[in-house]
């Protein structure tokens, strides 16, 4: 067992290492696409650093294991509640750390336009997804499926057409020591190299929790519910943290919040069409505890027109109320 530990631990490695090669390539990108912080936080960059717990339910399904369905319904439920409850305590402890540092200001400087929209399409295809898993029905399902698809693409279209402003400087890119020629190609080119990266690295991960899964005893959807989000969600943290860092709030944010989007959505869907989808009380539990994080955060927003790491640390209270439930029968 203590060798999957440390193969975890390397894949955690291996994952810091190609998520900051991934941020690194996005921020090139969008510097040289001309992009706004909306379209390069919210669509680029979560949608990449996204694809790790994206991949993870797919090859569990595919892998057919017997642990298939509890990983992938683990890792689906698992994502977007990770994303807002650690996701948003990491990012306001970071900005704690870094204005205690003096590296930057208490303050979050977000545009309300993105992060209301962001709110608001991942409230609304959350609550459907609840609203249709508790039906149980196929046919329903798989209209769901379709809706949430259609869903994630208006919500692109609503972003491409708000893409927010630039936020200055960007940083070498990481190819740029080894090619002389920073262009496109070479932009292009790291980013694939990081994204293989992720990938590779999260395929590793699923066939550890099988191992772990039956070495311990313990049921792979409450393991695949714990482990494999944190992990796989590292590089959504660790990106915030930097550009928190950095002073780029609506990357930071936007990073968690666009692929909370996404996350509520295509990998939902595909739960939906793929697996068997049986929920029970701790998954619903779990998909309320996310639901009423957004809520949050979204409320508070609207009331007061900013982000604030006070409220973003409220919401990783959740994550301690999740952990009181599994270990207290």
């Amino acid at each position: 067992m203590w060798n999957f530990i440390l193969l975890i631990a390397v894949n955690i490695g291996l994952i810091l290492f190609f998520c900051h090669m991934f941020s690194n390539s996005v921020e090139n990108l969008g510097e040289r696409l001309n992009l706004g912080d909306g379209v390069v936080g919210s669509l680029l960059s979560a949608v990449g650093t996204a694809l790790p717990e994206t991949m993870i339910p797919i090859i569990a399904v595919l892998s057919n294991k017997p642990s298939g369905n509890g990983i992938s319904t683990g890792a689906i439920l698992g994502a977007p509640f990770m994303l807002s409850t650690l996701g948003f305590l990491v990012t306001g402890l970071a900005v704690f750390f870094y204005s205690f540092i003096n590296k930057r200001t208490i303050k979050i400087n977000a545009d309300k336009e993105i992060f209301s929209r962001d709110f608001s399409f991942f409230i609304v295809a959350y609550l459907a997804t609840i609203l249709i898993s508790i039906t149980k029905n196929r046919s329903i399902f798989y209209s769901g499926a379709m809706f949430l698809i259609l869903l994630y693409f208006i919500y692109i279209v609503k972003t491409l057409k708000h893409q927010g402003v630039k936020e200055a400087g960007t940083p070498t890119l990481m190819l740029g020591r080894f090619i002389r020629n920073n262009g496109i190609i070479a932009i292009i080119l790291q980013l694939i190299l990081s994204l293989i990266g992720i990938v590779l690295a999260s395929e590793e991960f699923v066939d550890n929790i099988n191992r772990i899964s039956s070495t311990l005893g313990i049921a792979s959807f409450i393991l695949s519910m714990i482990i494999s989000p944190i992990v796989t969600e590292l590089p959504e943290k660790f990106n915030s943290i930097m550009w928190i860092r950095s002073r780029k709030d609506n990357l930071a944010l936007g990073n968690i919040t666009g692929a909370m989007v996404f996350q509520s959505t295509i990998p939902v869907a595909f739960g939906l069409a793929a697996t068997n989808w049986t929920l029970n009380i701790t998954s619903l539990f779990i998909m309320t505890l996310t639901l009423i994080s957004a809520l949050i955060q979204n409320l508070y927003l609207e009331m007061k027109e900013t982000i604030s790491p006070f409220m973003l640390m409220l919401s990783g209270l959740l994550y301690g109320i999740f952990i009181y439930f599994i270990i207290v029968p």
